[in-house]
């Protein structure tokens, strides 16, 4: 469970985002670059609305508490970040990759971590349920519209991508389903 935390924290988060973003960046696909970079403005969204609120967090009178946090507790920033970013990954996993063997399981995959980090966090008594309910809702309202943005843009994209290289520079998955 405190993996699952750890990797939802707001100190993880923006290291992968900028390493998946130059990744990305390099592979020739600065939109997704851009999409996932737009998604960590979950951090400072959490930041706002943690100081807004000032919740305080579970204590440990009340419910187990495993891991000893500080600041306020609503939302689940952790919850909020996963949403926004790794909601971010397994939507670019699910538009870019091939139909048949890897794009599903790997969507899983992104899914189950963001669920996981959410319930990490109300068994480690890091957070009430509200909270991290709170903190996916606002992390979904975050990705939505940046998922539409970003599917919006594709066809320019590609008709880019024709012009410049032809059409054997075209990434796989934008040619059509196999």
């Amino acid at each position: 469970m405190v993996a699952l935390t750890i990797s939802g924290s707001p100190m993880v988060i923006p290291v992968l985002g900028g390493t998946v973003a130059i990744i990305l960046w390099r592979s020739a696909l600065p939109r997704a670059a851009g999409f996932v970079v737009f998604s960590l403005v979950a951090i400072p969204v959490t930041i706002a609305m943690k100081t807004f609120w000032d919740r305080e967090r579970p204590d440990a009178k009340i419910v187990n508490v495993t891991v000893a946090t500080s600041g306020t507790s609503f939302p689940s920033g952790h919850a909020m970040g996963a949403t926004a970013f790794y909601g971010a990954l397994a939507a670019l996993v699910w538009i870019h990759l091939d139909r048949r063997r890897r794009r599903l399981p790997i969507t899983l995959t992104f899914t189950a971590l963001i669920a996981g980090i959410g319930i990490s966090r109300v068994y480690l008594g890091a957070h009430w349920f509200s909270d991290v309910v709170a903190g996916s809702a606002v992390g979904a309202v975050i990705l939505i519209p940046l998922v539409r943005w970003y599917l919006v843009g594709i066809p320019g994209e590609v008709a880019t991508q024709v012009a410049l290289k032809g059409e054997s520079a075209l990434a796989p998955s934008l040619t059509g389903p196999r």
